[in-house]
Protein backbone atom coordinates (compact mmCIF):
# COMPACT_ATOMS: atom_id res chain seq x y z
CA UNK A 1 0.00 0.00 0.00
CA UNK A 2 2.85 2.59 0.73
CA UNK A 3 4.16 1.93 -2.50
CA UNK A 4 0.93 2.71 -3.90
CA UNK A 5 1.23 6.04 -2.00
CA UNK A 6 3.91 7.12 -3.64
CA UNK A 7 3.39 6.11 -7.11
CA UNK A 8 0.24 8.26 -6.97
CA UNK A 9 2.20 11.28 -5.36
CA UNK A 10 4.64 11.19 -7.72
CA UNK A 11 2.19 11.01 -10.68
CA UNK A 12 0.19 13.78 -8.90
CA UNK A 13 3.54 16.09 -8.55
CA UNK A 14 4.42 15.44 -11.82
CA UNK A 15 0.85 16.67 -13.31
CA UNK A 16 1.06 19.78 -11.00
CA UNK A 17 4.40 20.68 -13.30
CA UNK A 18 3.39 20.23 -16.64
CA UNK A 19 0.33 22.14 -16.05
CA UNK A 20 1.62 25.76 -15.86
CA UNK A 21 4.14 24.45 -19.26
CA UNK A 22 0.44 23.59 -21.06
CA UNK A 23 -1.07 26.50 -19.82
CA UNK A 24 1.91 28.98 -21.09
CA UNK A 25 1.53 26.75 -24.84
CA UNK A 26 -2.17 27.06 -25.18
CA UNK A 27 -1.89 30.75 -24.55
CA UNK A 28 0.42 31.63 -26.97
CA UNK A 29 -0.96 29.43 -29.66
CA UNK A 30 -4.79 30.91 -29.10
CA UNK A 31 -3.25 34.56 -29.20
CA UNK A 32 -1.37 34.08 -32.06
CA UNK A 33 -3.69 32.16 -33.90
CA UNK A 34 -6.50 34.58 -33.25
CA UNK A 35 -4.40 37.82 -34.78
CA UNK A 36 -3.59 35.77 -37.76
CA UNK A 37 -7.13 35.00 -38.57
CA UNK A 38 -8.43 38.50 -37.35
CA UNK A 39 -5.43 40.05 -40.04
CA UNK A 40 -6.66 37.91 -42.70
CA UNK A 41 -10.35 38.20 -41.94
CA UNK A 42 -9.49 42.19 -42.55
CA UNK A 43 -7.45 41.82 -45.62
CA UNK A 44 -10.51 39.95 -46.86
CA UNK A 45 -12.82 41.83 -46.30
CA UNK A 46 -10.22 44.56 -47.87
CA UNK A 47 -9.18 42.85 -51.33
CA UNK A 48 -7.35 46.24 -52.40
CA UNK A 49 -4.91 46.11 -48.98
CA UNK A 50 -4.59 42.25 -49.65
CA UNK A 51 -3.28 42.58 -53.25
CA UNK A 52 -0.79 45.72 -52.45
CA UNK A 53 0.66 42.93 -49.29
CA UNK A 54 1.21 40.38 -51.59
CA UNK A 55 2.56 42.10 -54.38
CA UNK A 56 5.16 43.21 -51.92
CA UNK A 57 5.95 40.06 -50.47
CA UNK A 58 6.07 38.72 -53.66
CA UNK A 59 8.54 41.16 -55.19
CA UNK A 60 10.93 40.04 -52.02
CA UNK A 61 10.39 36.41 -52.20
CA UNK A 62 9.45 35.79 -55.89
CA UNK A 63 6.99 33.56 -56.97
CA UNK A 64 9.11 30.18 -56.41
CA UNK A 65 7.51 27.73 -54.48
CA UNK A 66 9.45 25.87 -51.27
CA UNK A 67 10.79 22.26 -52.94
CA UNK A 68 10.59 19.78 -50.79
CA UNK A 69 10.74 16.00 -51.54
CA UNK A 70 8.68 13.68 -50.40
CA UNK A 71 9.08 12.17 -46.71
CA UNK A 72 11.57 15.23 -46.21
CA UNK A 73 12.15 16.06 -42.65
CA UNK A 74 13.34 19.50 -41.63
CA UNK A 75 14.20 20.38 -38.03
CA UNK A 76 14.94 23.27 -36.63
CA UNK A 77 18.32 23.77 -34.67
CA UNK A 78 16.86 25.85 -32.09
CA UNK A 79 19.85 25.62 -29.45
CA UNK A 80 22.21 26.64 -32.73
CA UNK A 81 20.47 29.32 -33.09
CA UNK A 82 20.24 30.84 -29.40
CA UNK A 83 23.75 30.27 -29.53
CA UNK A 84 24.79 31.96 -33.21
CA UNK A 85 27.95 34.12 -32.30
CA UNK A 86 27.14 36.17 -35.58
CA UNK A 87 24.28 37.16 -33.81
CA UNK A 88 24.82 37.29 -29.59
CA UNK A 89 28.11 38.41 -28.84
CA UNK A 90 29.16 36.00 -26.35
CA UNK A 91 26.26 33.68 -26.93
CA UNK A 92 26.83 31.12 -24.39
CA UNK A 93 27.28 33.93 -20.85
CA UNK A 94 23.50 34.81 -19.50
CA UNK A 95 23.38 38.62 -19.96
CA UNK A 96 20.05 39.95 -20.10
CA UNK A 97 21.54 43.42 -20.07
CA UNK A 98 22.32 43.46 -23.99
CA UNK A 99 18.51 43.99 -24.49
CA UNK A 100 18.72 47.19 -22.54
CA UNK A 101 19.08 49.48 -25.81
CA UNK A 102 15.94 48.16 -27.34
CA UNK A 103 13.55 50.52 -29.50
CA UNK A 104 10.80 48.67 -28.18
CA UNK A 105 9.35 49.59 -23.99
CA UNK A 106 8.37 46.03 -22.90
CA UNK A 107 6.75 47.55 -19.79
CA UNK A 108 3.66 48.19 -21.86
CA UNK A 109 4.64 51.84 -21.84
CA UNK A 110 3.86 51.42 -26.07
CA UNK A 111 0.36 51.04 -27.06
CA UNK A 112 1.75 48.23 -29.55
CA UNK A 113 2.50 46.11 -26.73
CA UNK A 114 -0.86 46.50 -24.18
CA UNK A 115 -2.43 43.33 -25.39
CA UNK A 116 0.57 41.50 -23.84
CA UNK A 117 -0.16 42.78 -20.40
CA UNK A 118 1.89 45.51 -18.18
CA UNK A 119 4.66 44.79 -15.49
CA UNK A 120 5.42 41.60 -13.68
CA UNK A 121 2.64 39.86 -15.65
CA UNK A 122 3.49 40.69 -18.76
CA UNK A 123 2.83 37.79 -21.28
CA UNK A 124 5.95 35.74 -21.89
CA UNK A 125 5.09 34.79 -25.45
CA UNK A 126 5.49 38.58 -26.49
CA UNK A 127 8.67 38.07 -28.21
CA UNK A 128 7.21 34.69 -30.09
CA UNK A 129 4.41 36.64 -31.36
CA UNK A 130 6.26 39.57 -32.99
CA UNK A 131 8.22 37.52 -34.97
CA UNK A 132 5.43 34.97 -35.89
CA UNK A 133 2.53 36.80 -36.58
CA UNK A 134 4.10 38.56 -39.50
CA UNK A 135 5.75 34.83 -40.84
CA UNK A 136 2.47 33.39 -40.79
CA UNK A 137 0.35 36.38 -42.06
CA UNK A 138 3.34 36.78 -44.65
CA UNK A 139 3.26 33.21 -45.99
CA UNK A 140 -0.88 32.77 -45.74
CA UNK A 141 -0.57 35.77 -48.55
CA UNK A 142 2.30 34.15 -50.54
Amino acid sequence: MLLWVKLVSMVIIILLCALPIKDLFVAGTDTISSTVEWAMAELLCNPEKMAKAQKEIRGVLGNEGIYSSRNLSVLVNAWAIGRDPSTWSNPNALMPERFLECDIDVKGRDFELIPFGVGRRICPGMPLAHRMVHLMLASLLH
